[in-house]
């Protein structure tokens, strides 16, 4: 029997803890539909009642081969220094066995895993579509091995075509490095992402060359084309790391507040308290009317008494249900507890 082991306190950093082993996926729970939160009626025209929907959302997630590092960059023997606790792969399913269970009541949450081998490579369809009541399928893909280079650019740049079909507004992208996987750069001149060789030093690679730029057009063509946004989360990355992910996160339209615009988390506690914070804001800004809207029909949305603007304020998810989802600072305002409101005009 495989063991989970924890600090003492609740979540200590990972650092401080003894080696662990890779986490063992609990077995799902029966995929049981919640209720219903009312019926879908004509549209009407006049003030609405609001419920909350459920939101779809995709984790993709980084599983190349710095995930099998501690989280002090240590690789591990024969390659390096042996590790001094446990592997970001393994505290990142210890927090997700504890984060997703949470939400498979109000959440329909997917997953995809970059790379799909062992170098650039990945699926161009998800792991796992979202659905409630998924997240022992999706912790089963915890036993895969980390390996492999970071094509966050080319892995979003698919996405929106199986977020689309999925109804997806929101993304969590989780990487512990930085984005590379491009061909087309010159691996003469490009910033590496691993140690020069050859004289004069150069990239070993262009598949290794840092793709900053691809990786922040694919997050920028996702928000600002598909209006899905990114919560980009940088789990256990160094300071070299930093700058590209701000620009990532700010590219995603869902950016941190603080020192850095996406969601550090150093340790297995911040991972913890970030995915959650991320899941429960995903969860309060998202709405029903419970009205089937047609062409013509207008949906007026209200926060804290001011009314939203369509498409940069909210978005739709589903006319025929009335569902919309609040975006940026309308979000924040509902989440932190402003009343939501709308009026319907109906053709």
């Amino acid at each position: 029997m495989v063991t989970r082991v924890r600090c003492a306190a609740l979540l200590l950093a990972a650092s401080a803890c003894g080696r662990t082993v890779v986490y063992q996926p609990r077995e799902p729970a029966p995929h049981v539909q919640p209720a219903d939160a009312g019926v879908v009626k004509p549209c009407q025209t006049g003030a609405v009642a609001l419920s909350h929907a459920t939101p779809a959302i995709y984790f993709v997630v980084d599983r190349s081969g710095s995930m099998a590092f501690d989280l002090k960059g240590n690789m591990g023997v024969p390659l390096g220094k042996p590790l001094e606790g446990p592997s970001r792969w393994e505290i990142l399913w210890d927090v997700l066995g504890d984060v997703l269970p949470a939400h498979d009541r109000d959440l329909s949450i997917g997953a995809m895993f970059f790379p799909s081998g062992d170098s650039c490579g990945f699926s161009p369809v998800p792991d796992e579509t979202p659905r409630l009541f998924n997240s022992g399928a999706i912790l089963r893909h915890a036993v895969r091995v980390p390996a492999g280079g970071t094509p966050i650019g080319p892995v979003m740049q698919t996405a929106r075509v199986w977020a689309g079909a999925a109804r997806v507004k929101s993304m969590v992208l989780i990487t512990d490095g930085e984005p590379n996987c491009n061909a087309l750069l010159d691996p003469e001149v490009c910033e590496c992402t691993q140690s020069l060789i050859g004289v004069p030093p150069q990239c070993p690679s262009a598949e290794i060359c840092l793709d900053t730029d691809g990786a922040e057009q694919a997050l920028s063509r996702l928000s600002a084309d598909g209006g899905i946004v990114t919560h980009v989360v940088g789990f256990a990355t160094g300071p070299s790391a930093a700058a590209t992910l701000d620009r990532l996160a700010v590219a995603g339209g869902a950016p941190a507040m603080g020192p850095h615009r996406f969601h550090s988390a150093e340790t297995q506690a911040e991972l913890a308290d970030v995915l959650s914070g991320i899941s429960a804001r995903e969860t309060n800004c998202t709405w029903t009317a419970l009205s089937d809207l047609q062409d013509g029909d207008a949906l007026e949305v209200s926060v804290g008494g001011a009314v939203v603007p369509e498409g940069t304020g909210w978005s739709w998810l589903d006319r025929a249900q009335g569902a919309f989802v609040l975006r940026d600072t309308w979000c924040e305002l509902a989440f932190g507890g402003a009343p939501v409101s709308a009026q319907l005009t109906c053709r």
